[in-house]
């Protein structure tokens, strides 16, 4: 086999800081290398992978659509596209939707979609949160509430404020004549799965119906099962206007998706907004599947189970060390502030076969696929002990 490594580093951008680790093959919860090792993956695909990898039935369903049709352009009917919507609709959010290729088009399209519907009395602005992430793009990166992703990109798109996350009069008076929406993270994942309680995001629900703002749930992370239900708004008990989704939908193929109720539905007209491969039938098809597999394995039920155990593990070891300052998140979206550097913590933790996340130098983020088992479940978090133990000794 070729060096890899210097393949990538002949031929490869480095834009991202890589491990030296080569996986060529995934089933469920595990990856194996190149050397036949295998690995407990407790963050399969950064969360795309919400059914771990290689499902059985959504490998099936790929099968069957690369032999029948992989792509159409958007001027053609799909009924798998059709399907989905149909079906993301039922699952709680009633609206339509515009299918693309990641959280950062979908976040895009959100963007547009507000800008439009304040351009008839001068509105563009968007408000969103310190810690915030919203993408890569210029535009979801400026949306993005953190100054180290803006560095180097200047000068970036106008129309947005940020606002410090939890504090409602901050919101309130930073809304302006210009402001057209509010775009938020229930959970702030790449922030360090910062969250808050239901009368804070009520209150901005509120203010949005109060002051005729776009309210844009960015579900990029939360959304299909992550919080223990559908959809991250109906764990919190709002009603967006708008909500992003990608990651979790495809189960580790390709594709966004940005929702708007019904009253916005004349907003994007045609030819003012498209995404070339977005919703095209193999990645639909594969979001299908996920569906398909949430009802026949109920999944939910299973991540409010594992999420039980899992926080109750967590604070037993919180309990009996001095090294956990404080556990956070809802569902299988976790994130556990310790006393050591985590990029420690994570390395040791792939030393002995388990791979887990570091965000930012002290939250270990845990997101394991949402269909984990109780037994592999168990044998991460033991592992995440044992090596927080022998820190702490």
């Amino acid at each position: 086999m070729k060096n890899i490594k210097n393949l990538y580093d002949k031929y490869v951008l480095p834009t991202y800081g890589r491990e030296e680790l080569t996986f060529v093959k995934g089933q469920g919860s595990y990856l194996f290398d190149n050397q036949g090792k295998k690995y407990l993956d407790l963050y399969p695909g950064w969360g795309t992978g919400c059914l771990g990898h290689c499902h059985p039935y959504m490998a099936d369903e790929l099968k069957k659509q690369l032999t029948e049709l992989i792509h159409v352009p958007n001027n053609y009917y799909n009924i798998s596209q059709a399907e989905l919507a149909q079906q993301l609709a039922e699952l709680g959010f009633h609206g339509l939707t515009f299918f693309c290729n990641s959280g950062a088009e979908a976040n895009e399209a959100a963007i547009k979609l507000a800008r439009k519907f304040g351009s008839k009395d001068g509105r563009y602005e968007i408000i969103t949160f310190y810690n915030s992430f919203h993408g890569r793009t210029l535009a979801t990166v400026t949306a993005t509430g953190q100054e180290k992703y803006h560095k180097g990109f200047a000068p970036l798109p106008e129309g947005f404020k940020y606002v410090e996350f939890g504090d409602i009069d901050a919101l309130t008076s930073a809304v302006s004549p210009k402001t057209c929406a509010v775009m938020i993270e229930f959970i702030q994942g790449e922030g360090g799965i910062n969250i808050n309680n239901i009368d804070y995001y009520k209150k901005i629900e509120i203010l949005c119906r109060e002051q005729n703002l776009l309210f844009i749930a960015d579900e990029v992370q939360t959304g299909i099962g992550r919080t223990g239900n559908y959809y991250g708004f109906q764990t919190f008990n709002v009603s967006p206007d708008v909500v992003t989704l990608a990651k979790a939908l495809g189960g580790g193929v390709p594709i966004g998706a940005m929702m708007a109720k019904p009253q916005y539905n004349d907003i994007l007209t045609p030819g003012s907004h498209a995404s070339t491969y977005g919703g095209n039938p193999l990645a639909t098809r594969a979001a299908l599947a996920v569906l398909e597999v949430f009802k026949k394995e109920n999944i939910i039920d299973n991540v409010n189970k594992q999420s039980q155990y899992l926080f109750n593990r967590l604070k037993s070891i919180k309990n009996e060390t001095s090294l956990i300052i404080d556990i956070r998140g809802v569902g299988l979206m976790v994130g556990v502030d310790i006393t050591v550097p985590a990029s420690e913590i994570k390395e040791k933790c792939r030393k002995k076969s388990v791979l887990i996340n570091n965000i930012g130098k002290n939250t270990i983020r845990f997101l394991p696929a949402l269909n984990i088992s109780r037994e592999d479940l168990k044998k991460g978090v033991d592992v995440f002990e044992e090596v927080l133990k022998e820190a702490w000794q």
